[in-house]
């Protein structure tokens, strides 16, 4: 019997969250991840590669895009 008791007493397990997404919509959270891009192409030794952030609207609203001049995903030469 007090076996039973210790197990209905017993806390449930806590419910997992799902891990966050970055913020890469707004433009704040768009900005942060161009940096993050160009750190990494140019510490690579790419200097000329580029990113910014441009408005593009959509269903949902307003969000922010990052472009890039690179070209098929290569640095330009």
């Amino acid at each position: 019997m007090s076996d039973v008791l210790e197990q209905e007493s017993a806390p449930a397990p806590k419910q997992r969250k799902p891990p966050r997404s970055p913020d890469t919509l707004t433009r704040v959270g768009a900005e942060r991840l161009c940096e993050k891009l160009d750190a990494f192409w140019h510490a690579e030794g790419f200097t000329a590669v580029r990113h910014w952030v441009e408005l593009a609207s959509s269903a949902r609203g307003d969000v922010f895009v990052i472009r890039s001049n690179l070209i098929n995903g290569k640095p330009p030469r």
